[in-house]
This record gives C-alpha cells, sequence and structure tokens, in this order.
C-alpha cells in the first residue's frame, strides 16, 4: 500500500481484492484503466496493481494471460509494460515461502526496523493529540509494539476481562474470533450480528441501539468493514488477525471454551443460517473450515490431512470431538459431499473404523456419484481396509483358503471403486465446489490418484497371491508359475489334498479379475508415463507434488518389474548366442525388455531425453527396435508402433550421443515414417506419427518444399485434433511440452533438446536456471541465439502461421495466448520454434 502511495506520480494505482470476478472481465477492466483519458484508445497510462492475497502462482499467470489478451484486442503497442502486477501473499512463513518460489519474491515480514519503529513514535505522538484513547488503535499498537505476543496477549486479556461464558456476547465474540483465525477477513453481516444479539430496530431516547452498546467495552477489538461480495453489506470481524488467534486462546485458556463447541454454536445457530443478506459467504466459509487443508500446492507452509481447525481439535480435545462436529456439519449442509468425505476419511484415517468409514464413503457418493475425489475416498477405504486385513493374515502362518476368498473380493472390489474414479476424472474438467476456500477454488487439478489407488490394490494382490503355499518361497520356477497364470496361460498347479482344491476353486472363481492384473498395472504406469512426458504442471508450485508422485511410481513400477520380468534389454541385445534361440522366442525377450525399461511407449523413449549416463540402454534399445522390423512378418498395428517407435529412438540417441554407430541414417528413418504416413492417412487416432512428422519433415527451406514437407501444414492439424482427443482432459491443469527446438543445422542436428542447451548452463545454481525457462529470459541468452534458427511468420487471431511456397501455412501456437493481437490485425513476427505432441510452439515472440 506504501509503495501504491508513493508511485502515485508515476503510475495509475489500482488493488485487486475480488476474488468472484472471472479473470478475463479483471483484465478488461485494468486495460480500460489503462487507456482512460489518453489521446487515443491505443495509447495508455502504465497501470500498478497491487494484487491482493491470491495466494497462487497459477491465479496470477491466468491473470497476467488475460491482461495480455486484453491489450491484444484493443491492438495497443507498448515498448514499456500496460500493467506491473503487485502480489501480495499473506504467509506464517513469509520468508521460507519466498525462498521456495521460482520467481522474484521478497519476504515481508511481522518486524520493524529501528528507523521505522522510531516513526511509529512519532507518529503516536500525533495521534495523542487528536484521539482520547489512541491505545484502541490496535493494529497500530500492535505494529508499533513490533509485533510483540506478549502485547497481544495484554490487549486480550484485559479486553475479555469478565467475560460470562453463557452470554450471547461472549458466542459472538468467540464465533467471530474462530472464523478470523482460520479464513483471512472472514465477517458475519452486522444485521445477522444484530439478530443473534436479540437488537431490534428501536430506538431509545437518544438513538438507535446499535452492537457496540450492547457488547460495550468488548466491541473495541471489533471491527465493521463494507464487503461486496455477492452485494454490497456492512461485516462485522476481528479488528486483527493476531488477536483473533490470541482470542481463541484465551477463550480456551481462561474460560475453558473450546473451539469445537464454538464451531458447534456456529452451525447449530438458525440466525447465521437464514436466507439474509451476507448467508452465502458465511456459509462458504463455515463449510471451507471444515473440509480445506493446507496443501503446499496451493501455496500453504504445509501439508495437512484435514482442515486445520479440524487438525487443532483433533490434537487438543481428541478425536471423538472431530467425530462430533463432522457430524453436525453433515447434518446442516446435507448436500455437501465433502463434509460427508471428511468423516469417511477421519474414520479409516484415523480411528481405523472401515466400516463407519464405508457408511459415509457411501452417502457422499450418493450425493456426488460423479465426483472423482468422491469415489476415490471410497476406494481408498477398501484399499486401507484390504491392507488391514493383509496385516491381520501375516501373522497367521499359513493363510486359509476362506482368508484368501475374503483377500481377493476386496481386492476386486477396491479395484473396481478406483476404476470408476478414474473414468470420471477422464470425463470431468473441473470439480472444485464453491464452498471451498477461494485458494483452493482457483486451482485446476486432475485428479490422479485413481490410477495410482489402482496401482497400490493390483500389487496388494500380487502379494496376497504370494500367501499361497506353494508359492511363498522366492524359488525361481514358483514365480515364474505365477507370471505365466497372471498372463492367462497357465493355471497354478495344486497337490491333490482337498485344503489345495480349495485354493484351486477359490483362484477359479477370481480367475477373471486375476488374469487382467498384469494389463491393469501396465495400463495405469503408461497412464502416468504419458502424463509426466507429454505434459507440464500450469502451476509451478504444484510440480513438488508431481514429483513426489513420480517418485511413488517409480517405486511401484520397480516392484512390477521384479514381479512381473526377468530379462534384462542390455544383456540381450550383447549375447553372442541369441542365433541360436528361435525367432519368436528372440521377439518376446525382447518385447518383455522393453516393456521393463518402458520405452514400449513413445512417451517412455521421449524420457530417455532427460537421463544422464543412458546412452549405452539408448543404444540397446536402438538395436531391439532394429532386431524387431527386421523379423517382422506382419504388417499390423503393432509394426506401425515399432516403426515409429524406431525412429524415435534414433532420434533420442543421435541427441544424446551424436557420435554412436547404432544411429541409422536419416534417410531410412524418412523412409519408414513415409510408410506410417501413407497406411494411417490424416485421420489417425493418435499424435505420434505426425509429431515424427514434425521433426523428420520440416522444411529446410520454405520457398521450396519438397515431396516430404508438403504436407506438413496437414500433419500439425493432425496432430492437434488426435492429441486433443486423446488428452483434452488432462488440459486444464498441464500443458503441453516441447521436446525438441528447432536449431541452425542440417538432418538430425537442427533438432536440439532443452539438455543441450542447459550444459551451457553448467556452472550456474539449478534455481536460476530453471527461474530462466520460468520467466523466459532464456530466450534472451546468446547460447540460445547460437543454437537456435529464429523463425519468420505472419500473426493473425491468436496464431502464427509460416509462409511456404504453394501457398502452404503451417500454424503455430504461441506459448501465451496473450501475445497476439487478437481480430483481423496481421503482423509480421520472429520466434523461436519448439516442437511439442500438441503441435508446434513459438517461444520469445517479437513483432518485426
Amino acid at each position: 500500500m506504501h509503495t501504491l502511495w508513493e508511485l502515485r506520480e508515476t503510475f495509475r494505482c489500482a488493488i485487486l481484492n475480488r476474488k468472484t470476478d472471472s479473470f478475463s472481465d479483471i483484465a478488461q477492466e485494468v486495460v480500460s484503466f489503462a487507456v482512460h483519458g489518453s489521446p487515443s484508445n491505443k495509447e495508455f497510462y502504465p497501470v500498478l496493481l497491487l494484487v491482493d492475497d491470491y495466494e497462487d502462482e497459477e491465479s496470477i499467470s491466468i491473470l497476467q494471460n488475460s491482461i495480455q489478451s486484453a491489450i491484444a484486442e484493443r491492438h495497443i503497442r507498448f515498448e514499456k509494460p500496460v500493467v506491473i502486477i503487485l502480489n501480495c501473499v499473506r504467509s506464517q512463513n513469509p520468508e521460507q515461502s519466498a525462498k521456495s518460489n521460482c520467481t522474484s519474491s521478497i519476504a515481508l515480514t511481522y518486524k520493524l526496523s529501528a528507523e521505522e519503529q522510531r516513526e511509529f513514535v512519532r507518529k503516536l505522538k500525533e495521534i495523542e493529540k487528536q484521539h482520547d484513547h489512541p491505545d484502541n488503535f490496535y493494529s497500530f499498537m500492535i505494529m508499533k509494539s513490533n509485533f510483540d505476543k506478549t502485547y497481544i496477549e495484554k490487549i486480550v486479556r484485559n479486553t475479555l476481562k469478565g467475560l460470562n461464558n453463557a452470554s450471547k456476547t461472549t458466542y459472538l465474540i468467540s464465533i467471530l474470533a474462530l472464523l478470523n483465525k482460520y479464513v483471512i477477513d472472514s465477517t458475519i453481516s452486522a444485521s445477522k450480528c444484530e439478530e443473534f444479539l436479540g437488537i431490534t430496530p428501536k430506538k431509545t431516547y437518544w438513538h438507535q441501539e446499535s452492537i457496540e452498546d450492547t457488547i460495550g467495552s468488548y466491541s473495541t477489538i471489533l471491527i465493521r468493514t463494507k464487503v461486496e461480495e455477492y452485494g454490497k453489506y456492512e461485516g462485522l470481524r476481528i479488528i486483527h488477525p493476531l488477536i483473533a488467534r490470541q482470542c481463541i486462546e484465551e477463550l480456551k485458556s481462561t474460560y475453558n471454551i473450546q473451539q469445537s463447541s464454538i464451531m458447534l454454536k456456529l452451525l447449530q445457530t438458525n440466525e447465521f443460517h437464514d436466507t439474509g443478506i451476507g448467508r452465502e459467504i458465511l456459509m462458504r466459509d463455515m463449510q471451507s473450515m471444515l473440509i480445506t487443508r493446507h496443501r503446499k500446492e496451493h501455496g500453504d507452509e504445509t501439508d495437512t490431512l484435514f482442515s486445520p481447525l479440524m487438525e487443532e481439535i483433533e490434537k487438543a480435545e481428541g478425536s471423538s470431538k472431530v467425530e462430533i462436529v463432522l457430524k453436525e456439519g453433515t447434518m446442516r449442509f446435507n448436500q455437501n459431499p465433502f463434509i460427508f468425505q471428511a468423516l469417511a476419511r477421519h474414520f479409516y484415517i484415523r480411528e481405523k473404523n472401515f466400516t463407519d468409514a464405508l457408511d459415509w464413503a457411501k452417502k457422499a457418493e450418493r450425493i456426488a456419484p460423479t465426483n472423482s475425489f468422491i469415489l476415490d475416498t471410497l476406494g481408498q477405504v477398501y484399499k486401507c481396509k484390504l491392507k488391514a486385513m493383509m496385516d491381520e493374515i501375516k501373522k497367521d502362518n499359513p493363510i486359509s483358503p476362506e482368508e484368501l476368498d475374503n483377500l481377493l473380493k476386496m481386492s476386486s472390489t477396491a479395484s473396481e471403486a478406483f476404476k470408476k474414479c478414474q473414468e470420471q476424472t477422464e470425463k470431468t474438467e473441473t470439480e472444485r465446489p464453491e464452498y471451498e476456500s477461494s485458494k483452493a477454488r482457483h486451482h485446476n487439478v486432475y485428479n490422479t490418484a485413481g490410477y495410482l489407488g489402482q496401482i497400490e490394490v493390483c500389487l496388494y494382490t500380487v502379494d496376497i497371491l504370494l500367501y499361497i503355499p506353494g508359492l511363498k518361497s522366492n524359488d525361481i520356477l514358483a514365480r515364474k508359475h505365477l507370471r505365466q497364470y497372471l498372463s492367462g496361460r497357465w493355471d497354478i498347479s495344486v497337490d491333490n489334498t482337498n485344503k489345495d482344491y480349495k485354493f484351486k476353486n477359490v483362484l477359479s472363481d477370481h480367475r477373471p479379475f486375476l488374469i487382467k492384473l498384469k494389463s491393469c498395472l501396465k495400463q495405469q504406469f503408461d497412464f502416468f508415463q504419458d502424463y509426466f512426458v507429454y505434459m507440464k504442471q500450469k502451476a509451478v508450485n504444484k510440480e513438488s507434488t508431481e514429483f513426489k508422485i513420480r517418485d511413488r511410481v517409480s517405486d511401484y513400477r520397480k516392484k512390477y518389474n521384479r514381479h512381473f520380468y526377468d530379462y534384462d534389454l542390455m544383456q540381450i541385445t550383447n549375447e553372442e548366442d541369441q542365433t541360436k534361440k528361435s525367432n519368436s522366442l528372440q521377439k518376446e525377450e525382447y518385447r518383455a525388455c522393453l516393456e521393463k525399461y518402458k520405452v514400449d511407449r513413445f512417451s517412455g523413449i521421449l524420457e530417455y531425453l532427460t537421463g544422464h549416463g543412458k546412452e549405452a540402454e539408448m543404444e540397446s534399445i536402438v538395436k531391439a527396435y532394429t532386431y524387431l522390423l527386421e523379423n517382422s512378418t506382419n504388417k499390423s498395428d503393432m509394426l506401425l508402433k515399432d516403426r515409429q517407435n524406431f525412429i524415435l529412438a534414433n532420434i533420442v540417441l543421435h541427441c544424446i550421443s551424436p557420435k554412436s554407430t547404432a544411429i541409422k541414417q536419416v534417410e531410412i528413418l524418412e523412409k519408414h515414417l513415409k510408410d506410417i504416413l501413407s497406411i494411417i492417412g490424416l485421420d489417425h487416432k493418435y499424435p505420434e506419427p505426425y509429431f515424427l512428422a514434425s521433426l523428420l519433415f520440416w522444411p529446410q527451406h520454405l520457398q521450396k518444399l519438397d515431396c516430404n514437407s508438403k504436407h506438413i501444414a496437414d500433419y500439425v492439424i493432425s496432430m492437434k485434433k488426435s492429441f486433443r482427443g486423446n488428452y483434452r482432459h488432462m488440459c486444464n491443469a498441464k500443458q503441453p511440452l516441447a521436446h525438441f527446438y528447432l536449431g541452425k543445422n542440417g538432418g538430425l542436428r537442427r533438432l536440439i533438446h532443452r539438455g543441450k542447451i542447459d550444459q551451457n548452463f553448467s556452472e550456474m545454481p539449478i534455481s536460476e536456471l530453471n527461474s530462466l525457462w520460468l520467466n523466459g529470459d532464456i530466450w534472451k541468452e546468446k547460447v540460445i541465439k547460437e543454437l537456435l534458427l529464429l523463425v519468420s511468420g505472419r500473426a493473425e487471431d491468436n496464431m502464427i502461421y509460416v509462409e511456404c511456397s504453394d501457398g502452404i501455412n503451417i500454424p503455430v501456437r504461441p506459448v501465451y495466448l496473450g501475445q497476439l493481437r487478437s481480430g483481423k490485425s496481421i503482423e509480421r513476427v520472429t520466434f523461436y520454434l519448439g516442437f511439442s505432441i500438441d503441435g508446434l510452439i513459438a517461444y520469445n515472440v517479437e513483432v518485426v
């Protein structure tokens, strides 16, 4: 605020604290503010925009892109910024938050410098001359005391002295304090407070009765404030968040008023829930207090399993109080499935009471049968119950057929629940409820929990089968039999005893589920492979969470490989006696190894671009695909997939080890690709062949297209179409990642991957290098100008077109839509070209 005041002569200053408006509407207002009063609508006065507590980088990025689009729509030309965003985020640990943020951040802490303290002393003297009770200026006095905790404790203790535990005044103060402790700037409308206190619109002989008159000296810690959401009205809140927090401590220690009793009072008091002004915000804030967890990916300092209020009640008062409060919440908000979900999570996580957990999870599902987060909780209850059953079985040796049957039934049920969760995740673009906190509502997420849960259940099921007599040992033959059984090829042989026949009957009953275990696991791992490799998170602060998921998936993948694969790719591609084996056996070994190394998929091969010391593995992969192609006897879809993977493997090997003798000539790769494209045409379901076409057939000379390049525009359009058909549901939370950039050389040498660029910054700390990529400054570096080719194009209608001979225009999407003007404006631009699986991307777009 001081910065805005000091710079008011240089900038037009504005504060954005509305969180309910759309970003596009806000952007239009900001740009209108910039051009208002200018000689023409294309000139502007720069705006300094203070964004008050949006908490997350994603929202700021969306706002920034919306402003850029609004600027483009107005056809505003600029050399200096039109808008400068100053994002102010409240934090309990600002110094740590500033360090963890990749962008430029400054920590403003609860600490005054010596000079600032002297200024506050001088200012107090001025206030004392003008006001009779300057001590009641609590926010000012708290800052003057340098946020001294003892001073705040003294204020609260003296103000609340003599409270009557049973009075409505006490309950109103406690309710406001609880709200302001957990929800920043939360208010209750003054009219609802008057109704609660029993204040009628009658006048005394000197003036109309007020809240301040009714509660007396306690009103000094309250403040009236204007609220603009859902209609303008006057709200009441605690004057300072530190005072609100201390009020809760004082109420608990001196008056034995616990947080659970305050929340119950708030839930049970009808005056606060009756129709009236301010009701919507209060209902939203109350529900947020019950369900909204802290998450680092949302800008919080810590991750919590439950909402901070529920966590504190659990710690101070016990889990039974949490149960009481949440049950009251389900009665008050009986159509909010997430409170039912919170109860289910409480029972299975805290209480290990799976019966009650299942009951509440099913109630949540009945309210929201298509919400993937709710369905995931149902699956988690089944999964945790399965694990508990397994832990019990381990104490008994050996397992009985009846126990095996119960375990497999639970596995199948849990697997089905996670499958439903996945189906709904793929159907739904956004599931954030309106009653979540503003912080959570601004976040777009893709719910991967169902895929992860499915992996865990399937791996548990394999562990269950290892309980069976005869499979418990680490005997290689026994493991092979299990592997063959799970592939559907063999049955598990048992002795001719009655008990063993019971085992066989149980396995027979569950055979349809069991023989799909491997394919089910493979499907989940394939999903994560594409999810991690093809796209990146839109919000930087979500990346740490994704890294954790990656680590878990990696650990599960290692366990999966131990269960289902024996062969080592590098070993079999270098064995001299391979010729002694039958052709079919060699093919089987190669395919098993490619699956094990995750390179049976296009995305798995791309992942090697970021691997260090993987050159030998990549050579083995090229050799394996070379063998499969040379010994192929059909032209099936498998052959098409082998050929495209063979092409990509050679490209990747060239990038990470350009001197390798295993790399095939580019003419061979082009021939394979032409054969693929002639078979699939322009309507193939998957984007990978078109991605390869964009890499290999990018025109060497734009004004002289060869036979390979003349359809490049069609391939790019087909690639984007097929990508969106397969991955549209993920694009709300993630964005396509460029795996290659166009360099200045010819052939495969013109394909530059990020690793080659990063090698030129080896002496720079990783955090600084990541920051260069994040804020786009990397494109200004000298090494980029030396490595990459600057491409020219025509910008029109939020797209760039690279103009070639014969009237062919290759479409390229700017990395930020706001970089271009909208409408019919046509401009010449230059940019660096990136190749993603979603199409071509333009970086560092500049008007010529």
